[in-house]
């Protein structure tokens, strides 16, 4: 989804706003449909919520990208104010969130990358952070794990 805006855009020859009014992380899908290339560059995704949605989802924010050769996935609860992180290489169902498992490996170093990169996207791009439901006060965003 985050492509489509500049996907469309080089379609239509349409100038895409800019960066520094309105971040855009989605990049062209142009040269990968018209058979130009057959990959894209590796990238970091990001996805933030800072709202409710009934009961179903809390505020959440998150990054997934690659590190070392391998796919993580890391995501911040801002009403808990915990980190969850999965290995998608080894575990594509993340089935083990492994936040627990030795800070001193592969682990570790994800969470301390990732969550610096997550905190960096969020402070980039202007994100607004929610209002925790209990209290009515604003949540603070994440500060980088380590």
């Amino acid at each position: 989804m985050v492509d489509f805006h500049p996907t469309l855009a080089d379609f239509a020859g349409a100038k895409l706003p800019d960066a520094a009014q309105q971040p855009l992380d989605g990049v062209s899908l142009r040269p990968l449909l018209e058979g130009r290339t057959q990959t894209l560059a590796p990238r970091a995704l990001y996805w933030h919520f800072p709202g409710y949605l009934d009961d179903r989802a809390e505020p959440t924010s998150m990054v997934l990208r690659d590190l070392d050769g391998k796919r993580w996935k890391l995501l911040y609860f801002y009403e808990s104010r915990r980190w969850s992180l999965y290995n998608l290489t080894d575990d594509p169902g993340e089935s083990v969130d492994v936040i627990a498992a030795n800070a001193a490996g592969p682990q570790g170093k994800a969470l301390a990358v990732l969550s610096d990169d997550l905190r960096q996207w969020l402070d980039r791009t202007g994100a607004i952070f929610p209002i925790e439901r209990s209290t009515g006060k604003p949540v603070p965003p994440p500060s980088p794990a380590r």
